[in-house]
């Protein structure tokens, strides 16, 4: 247990980002991406996609925050996590966004 807190403390100490939101990897076919980690009722989701929404459109979903728990499954490999490098108060429209994929190797973790 304080192995891994260890590495969480490191990792938050060498990378920055938002911490009220944060990206998942996705792979579908021979597509893959990042989108927005969010929390959402699957039951009350697949309703909104039987009355012809999207995901785009559905509007109860919230962000996931980046925490500690979060970064431990990144950690142990159970997702893969990308940061939003820009600070709550910077604007950028949403086609422009971009998260950054990092990858560390397990021989450098503590």
């Amino acid at each position: 247990m304080e192995d891994a807190a260890l590495q969480i403390q490191l990792l938050k100490s060498l990378f920055k980002g938002r911490e009220d939101v944060f990206a998942l990897r996705w792979e579908k076919a021979n597509k893959s991406g990042y989108m927005p980690a969010y929390s959402y009722d699957p039951y009350m989701y697949r309703l909104h996609k039987q009355r012809g929404g999207t995901f785009k459109d559905y509007k109860d979903k919230t962000c996931l925050k980046l925490d500690d728990y979060q970064l431990s499954k990144h950690l142990k490999g159970d997702h893969f996590i990308g940061i939003y490098p820009l600070l709550n108060s910077t604007r950028v429209p949403e086609k422009k966004r971009t998260t950054y994929e990092i990858f560390i190797r397990k021989s450098y973790y503590i």
